[in-house]
């Protein structure tokens, strides 16, 4: 079981995870993980951001999505310069 913001989150679906880092030249813990995760007792889904050097922490954010995330979604993270 996992708590998410005093949510209980009884059968969460962990999707791949990315990392974006804080900045160039970050130490390799120095970012965020970003995920998607599916509750399939409540058939909804969030994206969840974690710090990278706190990954035991609370969420840094946790945003309620407005319908199900498929599972094997993913995306990528690609620098704008």
């Amino acid at each position: 079981m996992t708590t998410l913001e005093n949510k209980q989150v009884t059968a969460p679906w962990w999707m791949r995870d990315n990392f974006a880092a804080a900045h160039d030249g970050a130490a390799e813990d120095d970012g965020y993980v970003m995920t998607y995760i599916h509750d399939k007792t409540t058939g909804t889904s969030s994206f969840v951001i974690l710090a990278g050097q706190d990954i035991a922490g609370p969420p840094v954010a946790v945003v309620q999505l407005p319908q199900r995330v498929p599972h094997g979604f993913h995306g990528s993270w690609v620098p704008t310069h």
